[in-house]
């Protein structure tokens, strides 16, 4: 890089060391102190810091002829003073703001643009003019102005930072006359975004040819000199382009003859329609929008600029203007742009107006959101990202009382301001006239690292970080913001996506903390920063600028998440107080509050536990990375004695976080020593199996002894083993049990006993031992057979006490291969003895579900199968809303009324959208009643008296009973009495909504609600008969309708479809002399066509039985059934003639031909037959009357038992035939 030119200045130095100010060379500034500095009365500013110095203007202007023009040559170093009393180094050139013709004619106007040495962040530009010395610098620190101390002592100045003059509240006097509705308004244009990168820009700067008019009364605060005038001009224009070239990347110049737009009289000038407020003039902006437009035409011509805008003076405490949007370069509208105020070179005049009424014009809107009287009616539909008033240029910062975030705006463009005016002057009609200059500059890149669509907790802290570069290696600042549009409102009572936070001035950090920081420190938060409290989207933009000195190279990204309305807050709970003491060198636990942040929708499954020594500042050291989202850990405390400790727990993989509220003490121990420390103290041991704990030791003050390790306590066959057998101090070491077999289940109390120089440590361990799995669970809800249920539904079943987890599926066959057209539903490592089921199931569908406990030692049994049916469920809406709810009553009562033409048995009721605006929810209830006559308290006084307005669900099945406070993101809850009150009843005819309000004198309105009525449908069959089956041992019996039988009061009773769900466990079901499978059916006419059996197996079982759901072709379901059988072990024959005959049957064990005979004196005929150990037949003979004997080929049969069965009018014989080959 070329060396610069060197301006040398002696700067004396009153009160400060000569070597901050003195140089060789002429002396130009001087330093003044400040006790002998009084500002005059009637200076417009007043800042309450500032630094003074002396200038010999007359030197200075000679040593900046010394400057190259830019873009030519070697830049020059100046040193500047700063309102610190420091001297700061900035690179400049002289950057003309007026055309070269209008220059030439006033050649004692110079101005100048610069570049920050010692803070490479800052850009500068300052002028030099018949009115003084002016500067404006955008450094890291804040804007800097440094101003003559008087308009009438041009050798005196002050420089002071914008943050140090009080805040002026000009409240309603000051005011932005945009309206919408503006006729000559460009349409709002949302530009599509074919990528994540919003806009990159810097390459290249925009100069736009800018026509500014001075009406009368502008001219005659700078006495009628048209010299005066233009440098008045001069200086507003090129603090402007301060702030557009670091912000867009745009230049405005004054056109050749702008001379002749200001007006010195005498006499009224174009702009007459002046009035009078308090006895001074006051402009009608509206007139002179309009009256610019043609005056600026017509004086040097419409094709001779590109941008038109007429500055005039109003009356003591206000600003004004008003422009029409997007309208530069727009032949005939382009100069619709007007600026008003007392203090026509004051940092409010300059950023308040000029630069927020020529951000209309570039097409920007108001990005305030607020529901105040005086704002409200100029909110933008398109752009209000800021909370309240706002506080960037296009805010409405100090005139939204009583929303107001702060009373002066500051000097930079939200994101959503500068992608506007970005887009407009790149891709819309503003791109048709400037003059594009490549400066050389690289454009930066920025990324915000996330994938969109992730969650948070609600009311929990989090943090952003970008990650940015830029090709040139400058250093570059990020201004994190949001970029939500929601309903207009109270800063503090957001509803819906509405902004929460609000913009700060960009830093060299890539981080921003929600809310800041300093405030999250101190337990509270700065107005215009809320927590968000319920669920809601979260969209955040970031923009990176490398703060180039004549156009900035400019880069954005953006993120989206969601907060979630059931998790959070997360929070750090221990260590909380300043009473906390941890001792260096020892394990200390850590707790936070999970708040449901490790389970759907955020899933945060570990986090990293951070310390700061600095009262929360920083966190340079991890005390723990990765460890799981449990709520619990124990970290080792470094030796960092102090008493300004706080602890931080973030989320390892996501953005959320939270902070010891106070600040806590780290000690020195006095005498050396040792520790160690077992994460777990409660061990569970499995029968003839090891179990292993790792654990931790430390030392401090310089103890390096080893360790030796034992454990007494244990039982005999039992073996502990430490590994290593002698632990050095700092090392991890793992204590292993071996239960051996046989051992009793139950709790052993233990000791592990540390020696190490003389000194014991001890820790008490318990060992549960297990033989095996957790025991089966039971289902609780839905209850089996349960139909007409909605399409969310929960499952739960009983907690199992030793059950470290549980496995859940859900099907819609009993065998669980298929969930609909989808694999059956699997869901494994629930820790919780409940699951809702995450897809809206079909209406009019049944679904069999079950579930088992699992633990170290092994896996449970699943439940028994257990099913339900949904079923048609119809969602009606309230047609006679909005209704007010009255100020005055005892209480005071407004209801809202539905008609329901449906009929049927309520099955499940539902509660939807119900919506109304109320100051304070605390003091209303809602009750719900129906037809029939019962009625349903849904809510009752909840939040907090400053919490308002309602939008919330109610569902039976819902395991939410506390709103998110305000209670306005559509949360689904529990209602105070159960909506289950209106099961079995008709739900035709009248349904009312009540709502009660307790206090006087607030009043609101029900908008809002719905009701979801689910019933079962068609009319389900009728089980008429289930009664036990009676058989014998090895006997195949038909279960015919004497036993089960069905009916239905709609379709055909013979199709009634019997469904398998459990299959009998001593025999098999058969049909048609084959078996059934779970999932398989058979019909009523199977039954009564004795096609349906019971083979039993032959064991010594006294009952059997399966269970089975019934199904009618329309659809209608009953369930779930057990059919008993009872099972006789008296005999092999059953009651009948056959009983007491000789029964014989040889060989047996049979190799290719069985025999079998009957008594001489059988006379009837009779039936062989060889039913293998599936139930399958196999081989059958009829036999005529009068022949006793008959023999059955087995050659070809599988080896294996089999069952012969004689069968004839009078009874049954069976035997047990082995085919052997």
């Amino acid at each position: 890089m070329p060396m610069r030119k060197l301006l040398f200045t002696l700067l004396g130095v009153l009160g400060l060391g000569a070597g901050l100010w003195a140089q060789a060379g002429p002396a130009v500034w001087t330093a003044l102190p400040k006790t002998a500095v009084t500002l005059p009365a009637e200076r417009s500013v007043q800042p309450e810091h500032f630094h003074a110095a002396q200038l010999d203007l007359p030197t200075l202007k000679q040593q900046l002829r010394q400057a190259p023009m830019e873009g030519l040559g070697q830049s020059l170093e100046v040193l500047l003073p700063m309102p610190s009393g420091q001297l700061q180094r900035f690179a400049i050139v002289e950057s003309p703001v007026m055309a070269p013709e209008l220059a030439a004619r006033y050649p004692d106007i110079k101005s100048y643009l610069g570049q920050g040495i010692d803070d490479p962040t800052a850009t500068m530009r300052m002028d030099v003019s018949p009115l003084g010395f002016h500067a404006l610098i955008l450094g890291s620190e804040g804007p800097v102005y440094i101003d003559p101390i008087d308009d009438q002592d041009l050798t005196e100045y002050i420089s002071f930072f914008r943050q140090d003059v009080p805040e002026m509240a000009f409240g309603n006097d000051r005011s932005c006359g945009f309206r919408e509705d503006d006729p000559y308004n460009s349409p709002v244009m949302n530009r599509e975004r074919n990528s994540r990168t919003i806009l990159a820009i810097g390459d290249e700067l925009l100069t736009y040819r800018l026509a500014m008019a001075a009406d009368s009364l502008f001219s005659g605060f700078f006495n009628n000199s048209v010299s005066q005038v233009t440098a008045a001009l001069n200086t507003i224009v090129n603090r402007i382009n301060t702030i557009y070239e670091r912000e867009a990347a745009i230049r405005m110049q004054l056109v050749p003859n702008n001379d002749q737009l200001i007006y010195t009289g005498p006499g009224p000038d174009v702009y007459s329609n002046h009035q009078t407020t308090n006895g001074n003039p006051t402009p009608s902006i509206f007139t002179m929008l309009g009256n610019n437009q043609s005056y600026v035409d017509a004086t040097i011509g419409p094709l001779n600029y590109d941008i038109g805008h007429v500055v005039t003076l109003v009356a003591p405490g206000g600003a004004v203007g008003v422009a029409s949007r997007g309208t530069v370069c727009v032949s005939g509208l382009k100069a619709r742009g007007v600026s008003g105020s007392l203090t026509p070179t004051s940092d409010v005049f300059i950023v308040e107006v000029v630069a927020h009424e020529m951000g209309h014009q570039f097409n920007a809107n108001h990005v305030f959101n607020t529901s105040a009287a005086f704002c409200v009616d100029q909110r933008s539909n398109a752009a209000a990202v800021e909370p309240g008033s706002g506080s960037t240029i296009m805010s409405y910062a100090g005139s939204c009382s009583p929303h107001n975030l702060q009373n002066n705006a500051d000097d930079y463009f939200n994101a959503i301001s500068k992608d506007e005016i970005i887009d407009w002057s790149r891709n819309r009609s503003g791109a048709n006239c400037p003059q594009v200059t490549s400066n050389g500059n690289g454009i930066p890149l920025v990324t915000t690292g996330l994938t969109n669509g992730f969650f948070i907790p609600h009311s929990t802290p989090f943090e952003l970080t970008a990650i940015g570069t830029d090709p040139d290696g400058d250093p570059l600042t990020y201004l994190w913001e949001q970029a939500d549009i929601g309903p207009a409102g109270d800063p503090n009572n957001p509803t819906g996506n509405a902004a929460i936070f609000r913009s700060w001035p960009a830093t060299s950090s890539p981080t921003r903390v929600f809310p800041r920081l300093q405030n999250l420190i101190n337990n509270n938060t700065p107005y215009g920063e809320t927590m968000p409290t319920y669920a809601r989207d979260l969209t955040f933009r970031v923009t990176a600028m490398d703060n180039k000195a004549g156009g900035s190279g400019i880069v954005m990204d953006e993120v989206a998440f969601e907060v979630s309305g059931t998790a959070g807050p997360f929070l750090v709970t221990e260590p909380n107080s300043n009473q906390v003491n941890w001792q260096a060198g020892t394990y200390q636990e850590v707790t936070w509050d999970v708040a449901s942040t490790d389970i759907s929708p955020i899933n945060c499954q570990t986090v990293d536990i951070l310390l700061s020594t600095d009262n929360g500042f920083t966190y340079p050291e991890t005390l723990a990375h990765a460890v799981p989202n449990t709520g619990l850990a124990y970290v080792l405390v470094p030796e960092l004695p102090g008493f300004t400790n706080r602890v931080k727990v973030k989320a390892a993989e996501s953005i959320f976080f939270d902070i010891s509220n106070q600040s806590f003490q780290i000690s020195q121990p006095a005498n050396p020593g040792f520790a160690h420390f077992f994460p777990e103290t409660t061990l569970n041991g499995c029968v003839d199996a090891t179990t292993s704990v790792p654990f931790y030791t430390s030392g401090w003050g310089g103890f390096a002894d080893s360790i030796d390790y034992s454990l007494s306590g244990l039982p005999a066959g039992y073996q502990a083993t430490f590994t290593p057998s002698r632990v050095a101090v700092g090392d991890t070491a793992e204590l292993s049990i071996t239960v051996p077999a046989g051992a009793a289940p139950g709790q052993l109390n233990l000791i592990v006993v540390g020696l190490a120089a003389g000194e014991s440590e001890l820790e008490n361990i318990t060992l549960n031992v297990s033989a095996g799995g957790p025991v089966s669970t039971q289902v609780l809800s839905p209850f089996p057979g349960t139909t007409g249920l909605g399409q969310a539904v929960t499952l739960s079943w009983f907690d199992v006490p030793s059950a470290t987890g549980y496995t859940v599926e859900v099907a819609t066959d009993p065998a669980f291969t298929a969930l609909g057209n989808d694999p059956a539903l699997v869901v494994s490592g629930l820790t919780v003895n409940s699951y809702t089921i995450p897809t809206a199931l079909a209406p009019f569908t049944t679904y069999y579900w079950r579930v088992r406990a699992s633990s170290s030692c092994g896996l449970g049994d699943y439940t028994p199968v257990a099913a339900f049916q949904t079923g048609v469920c119809q969602v009606f809406t309230a047609g006679n809303v909005p209704v007010s709810i009255p100020a005055f009553g005892n209480p005071a009562t407004a209801t809202s009324t539905m008609q329901v033409f449906s009929t049927g048995s309520i099955s499940d009721v539902n509660v939807l959208d119900l919506q109304g605006t109320h100051p304070s929810v605390s003091e209303i209830e809602v009750s719900l009643s129906s037809p029939a006559g019962p009625e349903v308290v849904l809510f009752s006084q909840i939040c907090t008296e400053n919490d308002q307005n309602f939008n919330l669900n109610f569902n039976d099945d819902s395991e939410i009973d506390q709103a998110n406070c305000p209670p306005v993101a559509g949360q689904t809850l529990s209602p105070v009495d159960a909506l289950s009150g209106f099961n079995g009843t008709n739900p035709f005819g009248t349904w009312t909504l009540t709502v009660k309000d307790f206090v006087n004198f607030d009043g609101g309105e029900l908008t809002n609600w719905a009701l979801e009525i689910c019933t079962p449908g068609f009319d389900p069959p009728v089980l008429v008969t289930n009664d036990p089956l009676p058989t014998q041992q090895w006997a195949q019996e038909p279960i015919t309708n004497t036993y089960l039988q069905a009916t239905t009061p709609v379709g055909n009773t013979t199709n009634l479809r019997f469904t398998v769900v459990a299959l009998p466990h001593f025999g098999g079901l058969l049909l048609n002399g084959n078996n059934l499978a779970v999932g398989d059916q058979f019909t009523q006419d199977d039954i009564d066509q004795n096609r349906v059996a019971y083979l039993h197996n032959g064991s010594s079982t006294t009952s059997d039985l399966f269970r089975f759901d019934v199904t009618n072709n329309a659809g209608g379901w009953i369930g779930l059934y057990d059919f008993q059988i009872d099972i006789s072990l008296t005999g092999t024959s059953i009651a009948g003639a056959l009983e007491g005959m000789n029964l014989e049957v040889f060989p047996n064990p049979a190799q290719s031909t069985l025999s079998v005979e009957l008594d001489a004196n059988w006379t009837q005929p009779w039936t062989v037959s060889l039913v293998n150990p599936q139930g399958q037949l196999v081989r059958q003979h009829s036999v005529a009357r009068g022949v006793q004997a008959t023999r059955l080929e087995v050659s070809s049969l599988a080896a294996g038992l089999y069952i012969l069965q004689v069968e004839a009018k009078g009874g049954r014989l069976l035997r047990k035939v082995m085919v052997q080959h």
